[in-house]
């Protein structure tokens, strides 16, 4: 891991690369804008036939036969309803820290990583249901938080797609709490779905999970 920092307007600019410095190969990059104040959070958009279809799995079911994760990772709480234009779904937070690291830097998540891999999980969902196949997340182009800290209770996910193909799927994903109000939003979500997967997929074995 590598990065580069840079103040900006009374921000801090974090660029973060996941290289191969051997062969210098890049696998990952991010920037990360962090500052102290919380952006105004935007009015939640209507779900406009997100949900129109039903969704026939339960939890225990999808992360049996649908997912590869372990029980640590298990965000979906339930996928209320489903289409061609996207999904809804109830999300889990996380334990705090200290139950995930011995040393912790931080008694609380700044951002909920829960939260974060259950969103990947819902687009896995939508390929699954919509497309016949599992599929894998690419990255994103985008994350704004419009909170300092995740609700416990969870969160709602509205997963709305903008584009997808046989083989792909593009989407973006707003998170709101209890109360409607916008907890954080993804944009330009990437998957790529692909039937050599179901073997990964299978029951056989757990592929993903805390050590």
């Amino acid at each position: 891991v590598q990065s580069r920092v840079t103040d900006k307007a009374g921000n801090q600019e974090l660029v973060l690369e996941l290289r191969d410095v051997s062969r210098n190969i890049l696998h990952a990059r991010a920037q990360v804008v962090l500052g102290d104040v919380v952006p105004s959070s935007p009015a939640l958009r209507e779900v406009n036939g997100l949900a129109s279809g039903r969704y026939g799995h339960g939890p225990e079911e999808i992360y049996k036969s649908l997912l590869f994760h372990g029980s640590d990772f298990h965000a979906v709480e339930e996928v209320t309803g489903i289409s061609e234009k996207g999904l809804l779904a109830k999300l889990k937070v996380g334990e705090k820290p200290s139950a995930w690291e011995k040393e912790p830097l931080r008694s609380e998540w700044a951002t909920e990583p829960l939260v974060v891999d259950g969103v990947l999980q819902l687009g896995i969902l939508w390929c699954w249901e919509k497309l016949g196949k599992p599929s894998l997340p690419n990255g994103f182009e985008s994350y704004t938080q419009f909170v300092r800290k995740y609700p416990k209770g969870g969160v709602t996910a509205a997963l709305r797609v903008t584009k997808y193909t046989d083989r792909t799927l593009v989407a973006d994903c707003e998170l709101s709490d209890s109360k409607g109000r916008t907890v954080a939003v993804f944009e330009g979500l990437q998957w790529t779905a692909d039937d050599n997967l179901k073997a990964s997929f299978g029951r056989s074995g757990v592929l993903a999970g805390r050590s």
